[in-house]
């Protein structure tokens, strides 16, 4: 079974704890899906994206970084957050209408997938099991390299 932690529970005293890094965080209406990765004209599933308590990562790199943990500990000032609950937040203001979906295959081998628009960018990935998108990171919107494959529309 897998462990949720709704968002609003995500406190720094919480977080502190480095536990359930695998939990799934909900989105601000408590549903575990931030959105369905778009069909597209690439070999790219449509699938779920979805946004784990996650990893700060190691090194001055950050090796190793997703989810909420990631993007608050690293982030967390340039996207003008104060609290670990206010990341799904974020994120679902970059998931909208109209945002354009990014593969970029010179940064990993394996494609890096951004969703971008005008507030910022969602970095994902296939989950190893490839039943949804990981969330691994998010951050104020830069102009990301790569080509487009598809844009977000919003049931």
């Amino acid at each position: 079974m897998e462990t949720t932690i709704l968002h609003s529970d995500l406190s720094v005293e919480w977080m502190s704890h480095k536990r359930s890094k695998n939990a799934f965080v909900t989105t601000t209406n408590a549903s575990l899906s931030f959105g369905t990765f778009p069909k597209n004209n690439a070999h790219w599933p449509e699938l779920e994206i979805r946004l784990k308590v996650g990893f700060a990562g190691f090194g001055r790199a950050r090796s190793g970084a997703f989810g909420v943990r990631h993007i608050y500990e690293k982030h967390s000032k340039e996207i003008g957050i104060t609290c670990p609950s206010q990341v799904s937040g974020y994120i679902e203001s970059i998931i909208t209408d109209g945002a354009t979906v990014i593969v970029d295959t010179v940064k990993d081998e394996n494609a890096v997938l951004v969703i971008e628009s005008k507030t910022g960018l969602v970095i994902l990935r296939l989950s190893k099991d490839k039943t949804y998108y990981d969330i691994i990171s998010a951050y104020d919107r830069k102009p990301h390299p790569g080509t487009v494959i598809a844009m977000i529309k919003q049931a």
